[in-house]
């Protein structure tokens, strides 16, 4: 059995952290392995048992794999760390996978992030949703971004309702129909910002009898900012007190309540309608 934890390829990789060998005679706990590796070659010191990892990681197996890696950041030898754990990732061993996604969020690579989080994703890590969101955000993917979101919505994600409800109120993205979808989302599933600004929406319409509803509903869900709507004539709805701040120049119309948040995010020609308020 060392022989063949040495020299055999890996024929399965258990959901429940264990590597089965090619011959189907033992399991092996590769939380375990570098005890047994140094049972079978003792080393004195890290460069020699990298020497002896790498013949069996080499080889495909998928423990030595990420044992190697550990043993190079130890050495502070970034790059046949990734190496490695790449390997090990490639060949199924989830927990690679994971320390990959964190390797790479410590650099901000987000490429790498969303390639990695996508393998995980398939594996069952449905919470990743969101984050992907996030990142395909942040690299301006909007198909994928949408596609993430929806599927975080689904799972009663309130940042990724505001995140998409952000996204069609921005100028070059502009869908009313679509805006209006996710702001029910968003009172369905009770998020108390969200459906303030739905509020806000139909007060800006004049809608009076949908704002009161709305507003009612926001303070319900915990919104403060709702009360004193709530409290106000309907006449005073439409006063400037309390309303965004809206000025029009060159046929675009930029909400100055929130014209710093957007710039901070590189998001400069973008059209913030009622939207604004969930920030």
């Amino acid at each position: 059995m060392s022989e063949k934890l040495f020299t055999g390829r890996i024929k399965q990789y258990c959901s429940n952290g264990y590597i089965i060998l090619d011959d189907d005679k033992g399991i092996i706990d590769p939380e375990s392995l570098s005890k047994i590796m140094t049972q079978i070659n003792p080393a004195k010191t890290i460069e020699e048992q990298i020497k002896q990892i790498s013949i069996p990681a080499n080889h495909g197996n998928v423990g030595a794999m990420f044992y190697l890696a550990k043993l190079y950041e130890q050495q502070n030898d970034t790059d046949n760390k990734i190496k490695y754990l790449k390997m090990a990732s490639d060949n199924d061993f989830t927990e690679a996978t994971i320390i990959l996604v964190n390797c790479y969020k410590s650099c901000r690579n987000y490429e790498e992030i969303a390639k990695y989080d996508e393998i995980l994703f398939r594996k069952g890590h449905v919470e990743l949703a969101d984050e992907l969101g996030v990142i395909y955000e942040h690299l301006k993917m909007y198909p994928q971004m949408i596609k993430y979101y929806d599927i975080a919505i689904k799972n009663k994600s309130q940042n990724a309702l505001r995140s998409m409800i952000l996204h069609y109120s921005r100028n070059e993205y502009m869908n009313i129909d679509k805006l209006l979808e996710y702001f029910l989302l968003a009172v369905e599933l009770k998020d108390p910002a969200s459906t303030y600004a739905l509020a806000i929406y139909y007060d800006g319409l004049d809608d009076s009898e949908s704002a009161q509803k709305y507003f009612k509903l926001a303070l319900d869900f915990g919104d403060e900012r709702a009360r004193e709507k709530i409290k106000s004539d309907t006449s005073e709805f439409t006063s400037q007190t309390n309303q965004p701040t809206w000025s029009t120049n060159s046929n675009k119309t930029t909400n100055t309540r929130c014209k710093n948040y957007f710039v901070s995010h590189e998001k400069e020609d973008t059209l913030c309608n009622c939207a604004c308020v969930i920030l």
